[in-house]
């Protein structure tokens, strides 16, 4: 199996998405659309049970990566004194 996230979420473990270069480009955006449809190029659905929702996929790649590193009180989550390390970006996870 591979990347478990449904589970994961299901058994209340924390957890986040990366990449592994060069398998794709550095682009949080498609991490996140490869957790929501888990396509392969191919088009082949892979682990269609682990699929997450498009908000499930962003906190991997913000709230829950700030905590992994011990960070959540300076980043994670937009709020007043936190740091912005991202654009505002059109963006709908279902389509590529």
């Amino acid at each position: 199996r591979i990347s478990p996230v449904r589970d994961a979420k299901e058994n209340q473990i924390s957890f986040t998405l990366h990449q592994d270069s060069p398998v794709i480009l550095p682009d949080m955006m498609e991490t996140v659309w490869c957790a929501v449809n888990r396509k392969t190029k191919n088009g082949v659905v892979l682990g269609g049970e682990q699929k997450l929702s498009v908000y499930e996929a962003l906190q991997a790649i913000t709230i829950n990566a700030a905590k992994q590193y011990g960070e959540e009180q300076e980043k994670g989550t937009i709020a007043p004194g936190k740091r912005a390390g991202a654009g505002q970006r059109s963006y709908d996870g279902r389509t590529q």
